[in-house]
């Protein structure tokens, strides 16, 4: 365990001295990918936003709109849960490629392979983040827009419209822990993922439709309560959603066991991830 600590401090120091080319290719993959685009860096908010209300809206009128009081918390539990899902999707379906489709720089210079992982999950973050600005800009500009209807045509009894989520102050504090803890375990399991793409090129493949199927698994579109218990609590794409939409929808902080779950879990990945990629470091270069 000593010799091991000791690879993880030089693990960690030499992606600290190498920085700047995760922070470089962040900023360059974002220009790279809206160059020539009228609204640039807009369309990482709007693309993945469009695709999902279309698919909010369509199913917020099938429950019955505004007739419905739950169709507005609908709405806002299906669109956190699918943004924080895709990011957790996208992260896991990239890694399978992330060494493969880094093999010329891999081959060339002598830097840290996590750091190739890192730079993937970076730059997702990234973009999950701006998406997740956008669900918060589109709440407001909602909840202005039912406000301005009701102020021009409600009746004097009528109630006004409340926004479809609403962050309390004191839980909201909680959401960069979730996303911390999620990012330590999609560093491990996605450094496992990288590894093994080499030597089964397939799952590039196969991961796309096993997370589709655990998209599914995961209460994105229905309640909880609908899900059978062990569903549930053996999946763990569930408690992740669960430990950030908590706070966001349901007004609370996680449960204590939920969260210490996703913790241990997240820990668990990330030194089993670590290990491997750090065991695995000098032979995966003969199989690419």
């Amino acid at each position: 365990m000593g010799i091991f600590g000791w690879r993880m401090r030089e693990e960690f120091l030499a992606l600290w001295r190498y920085r700047d080319v995760t922070r470089n290719y962040v900023s360059s993959m974002l220009r790279v990918r809206y160059r020539r685009s009228f609204l640039g860096y807009l369309w990482t908010m709007m693309a993945p936003m469009i695709n999902y209300l279309i698919i909010g809206f369509a199913l917020y009128h099938l429950r019955g709109g505004g007739d419905n009081p739950d169709a507005s918390w609908f709405l806002g539990f299906m669109l956190t849960g699918s943004v924080y899902f895709g990011f957790l999707s996208h992260c896991i379906v990239e890694s399978a490629t992330v060494l493969i489709g880094n093999e010329h720089f891999i081959r060339r210079l002598s830097l840290p392979k996590s750091i190739y992982v890192l730079n993937m999950l970076c730059y997702n973050v990234v973009n999950f983040l701006l998406v997740f600005a956008g669900l918060m800009l589109l709440n407001l500009a909602v909840w202005g827009a039912q406000n301005l209807r009701h102020a021009l045509f409600a009746g004097p009894g009528d109630e006004p419209p409340a926004a479809l989520w609403i962050i309390p102050g004191v839980h909201a504090l909680f959401v960069p822990v979730a996303i911390a803890v999620a990012m330590v375990g999609l560093w491990g399991i996605t450094q496992i993922i990288a590894v093994l793409t080499i030597y089964f090129r397939d799952l590039t493949h196969i991961l796309p439709p096993i997370m589709q199927a655990a998209f599914f698994a995961t209460p994105i579109f229905f309640h909880p309560d609908r899900y059978h218990y062990l569903i549930r609590w053996l999946n763990p794409f569930y408690h992740y959603v669960q430990l950030f939409r908590a706070p966001i929808i349901e007004h609370r902080l996680p449960d204590f066991y939920q969260a210490l779950c996703c913790v241990g879990f997240s820990i668990l990945l990330f030194f089993a991830g670590t290990w491997f990629l750090r065991r695995m470091s000098n032979k995966i270069i003969f199989k690419m």
